[in-house]
């Protein structure tokens, strides 16, 4: 897709989400008769409050400097997903980069939030550490949001689509030099290229679920002087791990883990490794759709549509946790929040972080499979 219609949706999208930024709470509080700080009048969306993320403080950064990144992010993501797009008819890939695109910018404006909200620790590092036990006050609300506001670029999509059939509308596109028509077709590689390809790009993330995290999310455990214990005692007696896998804790999901902890009961793990199943599965389906076509992908916006692909398997993983495991290892969480609000912000705080990583291996691995085809 060329400039010009990507500028217009985009720019359309973007609009309506800061309109929603400002508007929504506005909205939920007139149609609930409550204000949003009052549990019983906040609006939910699958379990998660969306109050939070749309209450704008321009009285101290931490109000509004995540909206802003978010709705920045979003414009030049989604901006950078529609570009790619060969032509201007609709495709499920399209559709797919731009909902990671705004989850995406949700979840770097969730790590802003909570490196600049006030805390009882002494500096951003270690709230950074403590990201995975302290979800704060309203966890979901980015994601919350994100969820809401994906789909907005869908029916600009759409019109434009049905505009540009058109005869007129194309005329006037083709002398302002907008392709309207199919882009010819990169050869795709060969299956084995792929496979070793898929492979090596998978190796960070099971490298990540051997480190998994130190925390017991759900409540198989094993009994300890007749108390359920939810989490691993090497946090407080006798062992403590090291300084940085401590540092790395707060974004490694808890339930994206290979080990087992030894107050987890064999049901419990067995779970754990069926959401991580999950995750790699869908991840090696992603990265397989887009080895195949990697010959005419530039290296950032390769890594870019692998930290998409990312980012989406890890919130798949975290629905099958919540609605396919769930009933067998139910969440242990004891401020009133939801299960998805939980596994989901994890989730997505894990995608963001860590979803650069597929990308570069990816990358790399298919350098080497080209100077082993041609020989250079």
């Amino acid at each position: 897709m060329n400039r010009l219609p990507a500028a217009v949706i985009i720019g359309g999208t973007v609009l309506a989400q800061a309109v929603g930024l400002l508007a929504l709470r506005p909205l939920v509080e007139f149609k609930t008769g409550r204000p949003l700080t009052d549990p019983g009048g906040q609006a939910a969306l699958l379990g998660m409050k969306l109050g939070g993320f749309d209450s704008l403080d321009t009285g101290r950064p931490a109000g509004w400097l995540p909206q802003a990144l978010f709705l920045a992010l979003s414009a030049v993501l989604g901006y950078a997903a529609l570009r790619a797009a060969p032509d201007l008819r609709p495709r499920l890939r399209t559709v797919l980069a731009l909902t990671a695109a705004v989850l995406l910018a949700a979840g770097a404006a969730d790590l802003l939030r909570v490196a600049l909200e006030p805390s009882v620790t002494s500096s951003p590092a270690e709230r950074f550490e403590r990201m995975g036990l302290d979800l704060g006050r309203v966890p979901a609300a980015p994601l919350a949001f994100a969820l809401v506001t994906c789909w907005l670029a869908v029916p600009s999509y759409l019109l434009v689509w049905l505009m540009s059939r058109h005869r007129t509308v194309r005329e006037v596109l083709a002398s302002l030099g907008q392709r309207v028509d199919d882009a010819p077709r990169v050869p795709a590689a060969s299956w084995r290229d792929r496979r070793d390809a898929v492979s090596a790009a998978l190796l960070p993330v099971l490298l990540l679920g051997l480190l998994g995290g130190r925390l017991l999310q759900h409540g198989e455990v094993r009994r300890m002087d007749h108390t359920s214990v939810t989490f691993d005692p090497d946090l407080w007696r006798p062992y403590l791990p090291p300084p940085w896998i401590g540092r790395l804790a707060g974004v490694l999901y808890p339930a994206l883990r290979l080990r087992p902890l030894r107050t987890e009961t064999t049901a419990g793990w067995l779970a754990t490794l069926g959401v991580f199943a999950v995750l790699l599965l869908l991840l090696a389906v992603g990265l397989g759709l887009i080895a195949a076509r990697v010959d005419g992908l530039t290296l950032a916006r390769l890594i870019l549509e692998c930290w998409g692909v990312t980012v989406l398997a890890s919130l798949a993983a975290a629905a099958a946790e919540v609605w396919v495991f769930g009933p067998l290892t139910p969440i242990v969480w004891s401020h009133e929040l939801s299960a998805f609000e939980v596994a989901g912000s994890r989730a997505l705080r894990f995608g963001t972080v860590w979803g650069w990583a597929p990308g570069l291996a990816l990358a790399g691995m298919t350098a080497v499979l080209r100077r082993r085809r041609y020989g250079t």
